[in-house]
């Protein structure tokens, strides 16, 4: 067994990993297993366990300790929306803008 860290690029913070090599008898090649140990305090160097599900409070004993969580942020109501999103193909799309700038009809008059 191997002590492994590893630095999360998106937020930061170095986990500690425990791995373990496996044979795979079948395929005849190595395999490996990690267990997240905790992570690691950058200003004293030591190793805080967590349990890996960014849960704040652990189960103590018997009772269980209730985990707050917040509903999640609605965004500010505009009274009048900015830009509307319609999803359509692109012969609809050359079509719409064709009517609305009247090259459709100068085509039509061209090629009969």
């Amino acid at each position: 067994m191997a002590i492994v860290k590893q630095r999360d690029s998106r937020s930061g913070i170095t986990y500690v990993y425990e791995s373990k090599a496996v044979l795979d008898k079948e395929r005849k090649q190595s395999r490996s297993t990690r267990r997240l140990i905790g992570r690691l305090d950058e200003e004293t160097g030591e190793i805080v366990e967590t349990d890996g599900r960014r849960r704040k409070n652990k189960p103590l004993g018997d009772t269980q300790v209730p985990v707050k969580r917040r509903a999640p942020k609605q965004p500010a109501q505009l009274s009048k929306p900015m830009a509307e999103r319609k999803f359509c193909g692109a012969t609809s799309l050359f079509d719409a803008i064709g009517e609305k700038s009247g090259l459709t009809a100068d085509l039509k008059a061209c090629f009969p």
